[in-house]
């Protein structure tokens, strides 16, 4: 299968980075940065036509590949989803153990900023 082992993970999402998922360099503002993360980390949400999207921006060129991954999966969804997406990617990885803790931390902050902003645009909907 492809991918079997968490190093061939770890490589393809550094090498898959999508220009739709990149917080261009404009919006790498003190606003959108995200605290508590020793490589900078930005991450811009927005809500549309029902649906959430997410872009991000890091640093480190693994969180980037990383977030550039989880903004995907978690876009052009319903906020109602978000929970659901977030709680399986937070186990579902399988890159724990090649990891550092800060970058772990990275990742855990940005599902947590998901599943915020997606709380948030349903509240409002309601």
């Amino acid at each position: 299968a492809a991918h079997d082992s968490a190093e061939e993970r770890l490589a393809w999402l550094m090498e898959r980075e999508s220009p739709a998922s990149r917080l261009p360099d404009t919006e790498m503002t003190a606003e959108k940065r995200i605290p508590g993360c020793m490589s900078g980390l930005w991450l811009r949400g927005e809500s549309s036509g029902g649906k959430v999207s997410f872009m991000g921006r890091s640093e480190s060129a693994l969180v980037q590949g990383v977030v550039c991954f989880l903004c995907e999966l978690c876009s052009q969804v319903p906020p109602s989803d978000i929970p659901v997406i977030t709680t399986a990617l937070s186990t579902g990885l399988g890159l724990e153990g090649l990891l550092s803790t800060t970058r772990r931390r990275a990742i855990a902050t940005t599902l947590s900023y998901f599943a915020a902003f997606a709380a948030n645009v349903s509240r409002e909907s309601q």
